[in-house]
């Protein structure tokens, strides 16, 4: 449909200024704002009215880059994290966590798929379907609020290191200079500014 090619159509240019709005703004901010305007998507869809679902879709796509971008800041925090707690190898467990979100994640298109099957099958109506996905896309915007990204160190910890962690990353240099990648510095634990 003309409303899909458009979210990825933005989603493929957002992608390119994604990392560099997380980075401003924060994981969990980014996080909570991308996954609120999935909410307006969903609303959209209700009622097929074009000037109402082409800027939703196009807002989707926005979001859904800077909500891919800011996840797999999260989860390579809390590998890092892990790693530095447990004192394991660096980058050991990054792997097992990107394993683990995907196993959510894919799990998430079979309950959904199975949910909109029995609500359909049970002769509800497409915005009777719709609106329990808002709710639940709400629900979920809701959780990600409570999402706690801080590491707190102990004195003992900080005087091993030299430098108290950050809670997020900043980009290096330029904005050229990193091509909005922000680096992580494994020896400091701590994000390269």
């Amino acid at each position: 449909s003309t409303a899909l090619g458009i979210l990825y159509c933005v989603f493929t240019v957002s992608n390119l200024f994604s990392a560099y709005v997380v980075v401003r703004v924060g994981l969990r901010l980014s996080l909570v704002a991308a996954s609120g305007v999935y909410i307006l998507f969903c609303l959209a869809n209700m009622r097929f009215r074009p000037p109402f679902l082409y800027p939703a879709s196009a807002l989707v796509g926005i979001s859904a880059a800077i909500l891919w971008t800011a996840q797999g800041g999260v989860i390579t925090k809390c590998a890092f994290d892990y790693e530095r707690a447990l004192r394991l190898q660096p980058r050991s467990s990054l792997g097992w966590f990107q394993g683990l979100f995907f196993a959510v994640y894919q799990s998430s298109a079979l309950l959904g798929n199975m949910t909109a099957f029995i609500l359909l099958f049970s002769d509800q109506s497409r915005d009777f379907v719709y609106l329990i996905m808002t709710i639940v896309c709400g629900i979920g915007t809701c959780l990600l609020l409570g999402l706690r990204l801080q590491h707190r160190s102990s004195p003992r910890e900080r005087s091993n290191t030299g430098s108290i962690p950050c809670s997020q990353p900043r980009l290096k240099g330029r904005l050229g200079d990193s091509f909005l990648i922000p680096e992580y510095r494994l020896r400091e634990n701590s994000w390269d500014e």
